[in-house]
């Protein structure tokens, strides 16, 4: 690598972005639950963590197959893979959830 100390600012940056979105996701996640399910919170916030380590795990066991394979130069596509597969559940609950009809309050 001839390009170390960009690479690293990089990386850095990178993995300051990837894990800044894990309190987005998990306070946005809580105001769902806690608006639509109250009682169930606590086992809401426990599915998501489980969602982010079970991603982690797949991307990591796909990731270190293909490199044990001598693929590395399609790790990426592999990673974009993974999130088209991740948008399956969110596509079927914002399906849904638009036919649910919400309640409109009305004018004080």
């Amino acid at each position: 690598m001839p390009y170390k100390l960009p690479m690293v600012a990089l990386l850095f940056v990178w993995g300051a972005l990837a894990f800044g979105m894990s309190p987005g996701f998990q306070a946005g996640m809580l105001a769902t639950a806690e608006r639509d399910a109250p009682r169930a919170v606590d086992f809401a916030s426990a599915l998501n963590i489980s969602a982010f380590n079970l991603g982690i795990t797949l991307g990591e066991t796909l990731g270190s197959a293909m490199v044990a394979r001598d693929h590395m130069a399609l790790t990426p596509w592999a990673g974009v893979a993974l999130v088209v597969l991740a948008q399956a559940p969110l596509a079927w609950l914002v399906r849904r959830s638009s036919r649910r009809s919400i309640p409109v309050p009305a004018a004080g």
